[in-house]
């Protein structure tokens, strides 16, 4: 079989499935928000409310100390960016506080583990053999 071929037989058997793909990729990437939102320690709110998802292009920002969110509103944030899309895409899940490697690292005893490596153990188990 040629390259060609094999790119052929490829595109015919992914043909029509593309909203398949994106459903899941959303949930995924919805998983991954929510997951690493709920495991976030939280002191002041401040982290936790700098979890910030974007689209194509990370988002540099910070939110000010005053801007609080609950754990529900940092992901329903999220949540407008991740759904309705009608092309696969890059998200991202990132929180640009100095600290935030810290936390990561087992700074707090609220998250001695982190939350961004368990959670991506989690997605691996939950979405081990499927198409993303």
């Amino acid at each position: 079989m040629s390259s060609r071929d094999f790119i052929m037989q490829i595109d015919a058997e992914w043909k029509g499935k593309e909203e398949d793909i994106l459903e899941v990729f959303a949930d995924a990437t919805n998983d991954a928000l929510t997951g690493i939102t709920l495991k976030a320690p939280v002191d002041t709110g401040r982290f936790r409310s700098n979890i910030l998802t974007s689209i194509d292009v990370p988002d540099i920002t910070t939110l000010p100390k005053v801007t609080i969110k609950t754990a529900n509103d940092v992901i329903a944030d999220g949540q407008r960016k991740i759904y309705g899309r009608k092309r696969l895409t890059k998200y991202y899940i990132q929180n640009n506080l100095p600290y935030a490697m810290k936390l990561e690292n087992g700074w707090s005893k609220q998250a001695p583990q982190g939350m961004i490596a368990i959670t991506m153990n989690e997605l691996q188990h939950k979405y081990d053999g499927m198409i993303i």
